[in-house]
């Protein structure tokens, strides 16, 4: 069995393949919608989204603060403490994707 080559992107698909993943159709050798094209979202969905982000953002970036803070009060006596730098980062990643989608809208 022989694979076919998309002429439009050069992927290799299957002799079965009756439409490339860049859309491009094999029957009709015209180029539809690609089935794996994500849809766009619109602007009131990419605000929320944003405002989402930003939310669980600032709540994993004061969690860690927390849980940092509250282990070094209570290691003030020469014991070990926690730095959470996974949950402030995170928090932080999350907190700007926030910014930068409520801002695309």
């Amino acid at each position: 069995m022989a694979d076919k080559k998309c002429p439009r992107c050069g992927l290799w698909n299957t002799e079965s393949a009756m439409r490339c993943d860049c859309g491009y159709d094999f029957t009709s050798n015209t180029v539809q919608e690609s089935y794996s094209a994500q849809p766009s979202l619109s602007f009131d969905e990419l605000k929320q989204r944003g405002r989402k982000r930003m939310i669980f953002g600032a709540l994993w970036f004061v969690g860690g603060l927390i849980v940092t803070a509250t282990t070094y009060a209570a290691a003030s006596g020469g014991g070990t403490y926690v730095i959470t730098y996974g949950a402030i980062i995170y928090g932080i990643v999350l907190f700007i994707q926030g910014v930068l989608d409520y801002n695309k809208s």
